[in-house]
C-alpha cells in the first residue's frame, strides 16, 4: 500500500508513479491511499487495507522540516496499532517533496523512518549499487557544479560544452 498526503499535488504524483512502479511485478497488487480519506477513528476498509498489506511507503510533503500535519495526524491515529504491534514486519519506505532545493527534507524522511521503527517495521533503502550511489548534502550556496560536475574549460575554448561527471549524480 502507498499512504500519503498531498498539498499542492507533487507527493500524490510520486505515490502514483511508485504505485505503478509496484505492479509490475506478476500478481503484486498495491492500493493507494490519502490521508485524507481516512477516517480519523482509525477504522474502516481503508484502515484495513493497510493492515493486510506486506508492505507500506509513506509519502509526504516537507513542512517546516517536518512531516504534513494532516499525515501526522494520521500517524498518530495508528497508536492503537503500535500498542499491539499490529504492523510488526511490514516493509515499510517512505518518499518525501518540499518546494526548495533544501528544505530539510532530511527531517521529513527521518520522521518516517522512525515512525516505521516505532511499528518495528522494517525500513527498505532503494538499493542502489554501490556504484551507482551518489550522495550530496544540499545547501543555499550549492553551485550546479558540484552536483552535476565542472565545466571543462579547455572543451568549452573549443567550442564544446562538457560536463566532467565521474563521482557525481548519475
Amino acid at each position: 500500500a502507498v499512504v500519503h498526503h498531498s498539498g499542492r499535488g507533487s507527493p500524490a504524483r510520486l505515490a502514483r508513479k511508485i504505485a505503478e512502479g509496484a505492479t509490475r511485478p506478476p500478481r503484486t497488487g498495491v492500493d493507494l491511499l490519502s490521508v485524507d480519506d481516512l477516517p480519523a477513528s482509525a477504522e474502516g476498509p481503508a484502515w484495513d487495507v493497510l493492515d493486510r498489506a506486506d508492505a507500506i511507503v509513506l509519502g509526504t510533503p516537507t513542512y517546516m522540516a517536518g512531516v504534513s500535519a494532516p499525515f501526522k495526524a494520521f500517524m498518530d491515529a495508528t497508536s492503537e496499532r503500535w500498542g499491539l504491534q499490529a504492523w510488526r514486519g511490514k516493509l515499510a519506505a517512505g518518499f518525501t517533496n518540499s518546494a526548495g532545493l533544501s528544505g530539510d527534507k532530511l527531517g521529513a524522511l527521518q520522521h518516517l523512518s522512525l515512525f516505521a521503527a516505532q511499528h518495528s517495521m522494517v525500513w527498505v533503502s532503494l538499493g542502489v549499487p554501490a556504484e551507482r550511489y551518489f550522495e550530496y548534502m544540499l545547501t543555499k550556496f550549492t553551485e550546479p557544479s558540484e552536483i552535476l560536475g565542472p565545466i571543462d574549460i579547455a572543451l568549452l575554448t573549443a567550442g564544446r560544452f562538457v560536463r566532467r561527471t565521474a563521482g557525481k549524480l548519475p
